[in-house]
Formats: C-alpha cells, structure tokens, sequence
C-alpha cells in the first residue's frame, strides 16, 4: 500500500466520521458528534468543515462560556488605566520632565 492509498483511505473514512458525526447532532447528542468530529480531525486535520462543526458541538453544549465578572471589570480597569495613562506618558515625554536621571538613551 502506497503513501497515496493510506491518505485516501483516511479521507474516505474521516468523511464516514463526518457523516457520523453529522447524525449525532441531528439527534441532539453531542458529546457522541464531538467524538466522531475528533476522530475525523485526527485523521485529517486540514479539513476546516471538522473543526467548525466540533465547534458547533460545543457551542450548543455551551461549552463557550460568556465572559465572567471578574473578566469584565478587568477590560473596564484596563481601559480606563490605558486611557488615562497614555496622555500622562505623551506630557511627561514630550514636556520634558523626567522621571528617571535623564532623558532616555536612543
């Protein structure tokens, strides 16, 4: 068997896991779906369509969290900080003063 069969014959069944994978999501079960749609990535990992529909899997398990608390008030603090300490650092650069000895070396 040549290097050519044993590609095809990974495709071939790769798509059967595909087609597998289609009938569990059809049929709402999808930790079965992610299964088969990881098998088929398995074998051939550059076909986009098996990744997308695990994600799919995965998005209607929720497992795609929404962003929590504690991650939103951070992006608030951030943004804030960033907003008011980059005219801070544009005056202090350009103005003149200096925090350290002197002025940077270039």
């Amino acid at each position: 068997m040549g290097r050519g069969e044993a590609k095809d014959k990974a495709a071939i069944q790769a798509e059967l896991l595909r087609q597998n994978g289609n009938t569990y999501f059809n049929k709402s079960r999808y930790a079965a779906a992610i299964d088969a749609y990881t098998e088929a990535i398995t074998l051939c990992p550059n076909v986009a369509v098996y990744w997308t529909n695990r994600a799919l899997c995965h998005r209607k398990r929720k497992h795609v969290s929404a962003p929590s608390f504690a991650s939103i008030i951070f992006f608030f603090i951030f943004h804030f900080c960033f907003l008011l300490g980059f005219p801070i650092f544009l005056f202090l650069r350009f103005s003149g003063i200096y925090l350290l000895d002197g002025p940077p070396s270039l």
